[in-house]
């Protein structure tokens, strides 16, 4: 599945039932090409992404390396130290050992304003946009300059860094993380509302069924009611794309929608299903090719203002589709 173009597409949200964290190669550092974080200033400024921009072997370029820039940064399978790439040196040096003890210092690559890391506590619980976070360790830095560079840095196993701080003229500085992509995790999760779907899940042949069903049913556990609102009469789409990750098939695409708000409520103890049949043709009426597809289905809702940070969220499932033809003999 091509995840990186759920991210670049506003931020789409996948609402999973559980916030489960999973073991990444190196368990504070996001490690796939499609893992990013993204923090927002709490003062004021740009947002700052945390993605990969390129490898070689446990060697990784971060976009934007806990603020300091475009950073090479290696991490292995099996120990949580990192090593950050020195320029100055040419050789990959030692930042911090997540494993060590509290207290423990190291010497680092950074500059003079970050010349030594201390591990400074290993269960501090943080909250951030993104979400709440146990036996996050923190990292304190220190150096010459007084009112210049990392001042700490807040590290959640299986996520990565979720905050850290700068000293500034104008006191602490902090960046906290706001949305996140990591192996497969996507945050905020969103926990009112429960997931139900009927997507296919044995192959299909296509000469005996030319369309399939696909609907997701969202389920208010809570009680209270949840709304959902739509900037047009659209409420769903279903999109197929290919093993290239190519769109082949656009439910919406022939399909007419009025341009006007309009609000579902997911009544409590309740649920509203979205969905319908896909024709399996392309979107030029073309008969698809045998082979292994991605099925998409999307609810463009989202949650009003009064009801908590969850807005402008796309409730997307994504789900393997297997075609297949009927082999007929001369």
């Amino acid at each position: 599945m091509n995840f990186q173009r759920v991210l670049r597409g506003g931020f789409a949200a996948l609402i999973f039932l559980s916030l489960q964290t999973t073991g990444l190669a190196n368990d504070f550092l996001p490690s796939g090409d499609d893992d990013l974080l993204r923090f927002v200033p709490v003062q004021s400024g740009e947002p700052v992404e945390l993605l990969i921009l390129n490898r070689q072997g446990n060697w990784r370029q971060y976009s934007d390396f806990l603020g300091l820039g475009t950073r090479w940064v290696y991490a292995e399978s099996g120990n949580n130290r990192i090593w950050v790439f020195n320029p100055l040196s040419g050789f990959g040096e030692l930042l911090v050992n997540l494993d060590a003890a509290v207290g423990q210092s190291f010497s680092t690559p950074l500059g003079p304003c970050n010349s030594q890391a201390t591990i400074a506590d290993r269960q501090t619980i943080v909250e951030t946009p993104a979400g709440r976070f146990d036996n996050v360790i923190r990292v304190d830095f220190s150096g010459s300059c007084q009112q210049q560079g990392l001042e700490a840095v807040w590290f959640a196993p299986g996520i990565g860094p979720i905050q850290w701080s700068r000293r500034s003229e104008f006191g602490s500085r902090f960046f906290v993380l706001t949305e996140a992509f990591v192996d497969g995790l996507v945050l905020p999760v969103a926990t009112e509302l429960a997931i139900s779907t009927t997507l296919p899940v044995d192959r299909i042949v296509i000469d005996d069924q030319p369309a399939i069903l696909a609907n997701v049913t969202l389920q208010n556990p809570g009680q209270e009611d949840i709304d959902l609102m739509f900037t047009s009469s659209k409420t769903f789409d279903i999109l197929l794309f290919d093993a290239n990750g190519e769109l082949r098939r656009q439910y919406s695409l022939d399909r007419i929608y009025t341009p006007a708000v309009q609000f579902i409520t997911v009544p409590a103890g309740g649920s509203q299903t979205f969905g319908d049949w896909l024709e399996l043709i392309d979107d030029q009426g073309l008969p698809l090719d045998s082979g292994t597809y991605t099925l998409r289905i999307e609810i463009p809702g989202y949650r009003t203002p009064e009801q908590g940070p969850f807005n402008n969220q796309v409730i997307a499932i994504e789900a393997p589709l297997h075609l297949d033809r009927r082999i007929s003999l001369p």
